[in-house]
């Protein structure tokens, strides 16, 4: 065997060697990673159970105050869409104001929010959309006007509705509307990369838990607002289709749009929303910024002067 022969040899034996040790790499990444996903799942799935060991539901499975209600009798109807993982009661108190004014005030809660999470997890984008256009058909067909009051996500399906059916909706009143998450809470990667990321590596993960503190200046908030902790990975699915469906401000045409941010908010992004709302900038529609509060604003610090301004706008 010459010189050459040899050469050759080790080097074959060396990209063998070192193709087994890469592959050894793979096989250990994937296990890790397979071994890591099964023991979050586990993990989270144990403080799901005693979380849920504490909560009471209706017949229905509906945790206390994500129950739609109704208040009031009027010619006029406000309908209220809560917000991502939120509820129905974080505009109870604008129902009771506003059935005093003579309006008829019905909040919906979206399908998802406040279920068990097998429920949840059969959620799709067509649910949510769905039911906020029967809510705003149903009450138009028994009143003169219908105006849509909305946070966050339910501000972005109320978009939806007055750009897809304007003829159910005479004005929007939106608060904290989300057309972009906000990177304050997403630390390294986007909140999209991150989701898209999280799909990729989990298996047997289902759902998240969401610890982190409401955003809001008014400390008492945190035990009175209702939200889910544990969120279905459908429910994420399906709010990134809405983000990616957002209409353009000049596609609701003649409809009145009132919107109120807050300052602070740590979960969307506003320049997004002022970028959004630029080309319709003029009377009567109407943006305002509340200082300080965060993205709870519809009971955050503040919250009693946006409800004198949307009555004044209301009646305008």
């Amino acid at each position: 065997m010459n010189i050459t022969n040899i050469h050759l040899k080790k080097g074959r034996n060396g990209i063998r060697r070192l193709a087994a040790s890469v592959l050894g790499l793979v096989v250990l990444a994937v296990a890790g990673g397979w071994l890591a996903d099964y023991g979050h799942a586990r993990w989270v799935a144990r403080c799901h159970a005693a979380w849920e060991a504490e909560i009471e539901r209706d017949a229905d499975g509906i945790r206390p105050g994500f129950t739609a209600w109704q208040q009031g009798e009027g010619e006029v109807a406000l309908l209220f869409v809560h917000g991502f993982a939120g509820a129905p009661s974080l505009f109870t108190p604008w129902g009771t104001y506003f059935a005093d004014r003579g309006y008829t005030c019905v909040a919906i809660r979206l399908p998802g929010f406040g279920e068990p999470l097998e429920q949840a997890a059969q959620i799709t984008v067509d649910d949510w959309v769905q039911a906020v256009h029967t809510a705003a058909r149903e009450l138009h067909a028994d009143h003169e006007q219908v105006w849509i009051v909305a946070h966050s996500l339910g501000a972005t399906l109320a978009v939806q509705l007055a750009a897809h059916q304007p003829e159910w909706v005479d004005g929007l009143i939106l608060f904290a509307p989300l057309f972009k998450i906000s990177s304050a809470r997403s630390p390294w990667l986007s909140p999209p990369r991150w989701y898209r990321w999280g799909r990729r590596v989990t298996r047997h993960t289902t759902f998240i838990e969401s610890a982190l503190p409401v955003d809001a200046h008014d400390p008492q908030l945190a035990d009175q607002i209702q939200r889910d902790r544990y969120i279905p990975w459908a429910i994420y699915d399906a709010l990134f289709q809405v983000l990616a469906a957002i209409p353009l401000a000049t596609d609701l045409g003649d409809t009145p749009v009132w919107i109120a941010l807050a300052a602070d908010d740590e979960i969307i992004d506003n320049a997004a929303v002022h970028d959004w709302f630029d080309p319709i900038a003029q009377p009567p529609n109407v943006l305002v910024e509340q200082s300080p509060a965060g993205h709870v604003l519809p009971r955050d610090t503040g919250w009693q002067r946006l409800r004198e301004k949307v009555d004044i706008f209301l009646n305008q």
